[in-house]
């Protein structure tokens, strides 16, 4: 879980099957604040995805994604929580509240739910 600037990885006991076999729970953060974005994918590269992220807020500012209240602070980075493989879309969501719920100034506005 991803608590004030630590990193702690957590190996899933959980054998996943699909595209959500491969779920990481990531966080992204900026040195310029300490507001934090929580969220999770499938894609195998976190770093591609952060220019996801960028490229969206360049994009359409505040329209999407909340990712943007960090992002906008400049220095954005992407940091792996954890490899969580899921069986579905509801168990990675799942995970991502977890870890939403837990982490300090994060800005996400959608918690998902059960």
């Amino acid at each position: 879980m991803y608590l004030m600037g630590q990193l702690y990885l957590i190996d899933a006991q959980v054998h996943g099957k699909g595209k959500f076999a491969h779920t990481k729970i990531y966080a992204i953060s900026s040195p310029n604040t300490e507001l934090v974005y929580v969220g999770y994918t499938t894609q195998c590269d976190l770093d591609s995805y952060l220019k996801s992220h960028i490229s969206e807020y360049q994009r359409q500012p505040k329209k999407r994604r909340t990712s943007w209240k960090v992002i906008e602070h400049g220095g954005a980075k992407i940091e792996l929580i954890e490899t969580w493989p899921c069986s579905s879309e509801a168990e990675a969501e799942a995970r991502e509240a977890h870890h939403i719920l837990r982490t300090p100034h994060c800005v996400n506005k959608v918690v998902p739910s059960d």
